[in-house]
């Protein structure tokens, strides 16, 4: 028998340009905006169905507020694995941040992103300052975690950064009992907001109908050794995503597919792709090539989601390929699938239907 999964809380942090330094969101401002959520439309004691203000949700940054409601109705998703194996993680790393803000989301003067979240595998503790330092991540992100003893080993971890602009509710870590290599999914809540399924016509990028949507970070273990331990924790995952309260749930990361039967592991789990078109399409490979490599080039960074999330698909679209840093040293071996603006809508069931 396996061991069993260990899931502890942490703490959401941002930086604060007045002690320079990364705090934690307080615990009061996240069940703040959980209470207002969760009666959002009816009154309550004070007589008044507000959001909190963005001075309340987040009084430590001059440069941007936490979003209110009206909350967005769709997110952008980017996985991304780094490579801790190789030389210069820092340099790399900061490499990677500025093609994230510049050619990815178009921030080149330093603007917030739309909403998104980011999703960071395979960082190594020297490169976290990367993160911890980038001015963009700073004035406009939400990170976790900010240090590298929440990881359950040393040698590297997953980092989730989420735009300020979506409410953070809470963050979880679930270290998998039956991983050699010390393998962990981050779990965080986002306060999104749904149209009604039956009002398609009046889909925007924001509503005031509060869900929460569950995202997932993974490192699926590696190697052939972990082609039996791959669905496992790839189930455990899935069955966070559904737990009760959770609306929809998104799992991203390196799912380690070098294995005949890593192809259908989603399905076993629950789970859709956000990739259409299999694992054979080289459209869709993210490894492999930077630099070619002995092993045959595969999909082995993937996007998932569950059933209960009404979903226009777009097909994730590569970012990263030939990225190399100043010293023509290739950033990470891995490309980046990134689930682009539309693609997770959530949808509430006309409750009249």
């Amino acid at each position: 028998m396996d061991p069993e999964n260990i899931l502890k809380p942490l703490r959401v942090r941002h930086f604060s340009q007045k002690k320079q330094r990364w705090i934690h969101v307080k615990k009061s401002i996240l069940t703040h905006i959980g209470q207002w959520a969760a009666g959002a439309g009816s009154s309550s004691s004070s007589g008044s169905s507000n959001p909190p203000s963005p001075t309340t949700l987040n009084p430590s940054s001059p440069v941007e507020n936490n979003a209110k409601g009206p909350f967005p109705s769709s997110i952008q998703v980017l996985t991304w694995n780094i490579d801790f194996m190789q030389p210069n993680g820092k340099e790399r790393t900061t490499v990677a941040l500025n093609h994230i803000q510049c050619d990815v989301f178009r921030c080149q003067d330093g603007r917030r992103p739309d909403p998104c979240v980011i999703l960071l595998q395979e960082i190594h503790p020297e490169s976290l300052p990367a993160i911890l330092e980038h001015d963009w991540v700073r004035n406009h992100f939400n990170m976790i975690p900010t240090k590298e003893d929440h990881w359950p080993q040393r040698a590297y971890g997953n980092v989730t950064m989420v735009s300020r602009t979506i409410p953070v509710l809470s963050a979880q870590l679930l270290a998998f009992g039956n991983s050699i290599m010390g393998r962990h999914v981050l779990l965080v809540d986002l306060r999104l907001g749904a149209q009604k399924a039956n009002d398609r016509e009046a889909l925007s990028d924001k509503s005031d109908m509060p869900v929460t949507l569950r995202i997932a970070n993974v490192h699926l273990e590696s190697l052939p050794y972990g082609a039996s331990t791959r669905p496992v924790q790839l189930a455990a995952t899935a069955t966070m995503l559904r737990e009760k309260g959770i609306h929809a749930g998104i799992v991203g990361g390196d799912m380690n597919a070098i294995s005949p039967g890593d192809g259908h592991i989603h399905e076993d789990a629950g789970l859709l792709d956000a990739w259409l078109d299999g694992d054979e399409d080289e459209k869709g490979f993210t490894w492999g090539y930077q630099p070619p490599s002995e092993f045959a080039a595969g999909r082995l960074d993937k996007i998932f989601y569950t059933s209960m999330a009404h979903c226009t698909v777009e097909v994730p679209q590569q970012v990263g390929v030939g990225l190399k840093t100043a010293h023509r040293q290739w950033v990470t071996d891995h490309y980046a699938p990134l689930a682009i603006k539309g693609i997770f809508e959530v949808a509430v069931p006309d409750s009249d239907d």
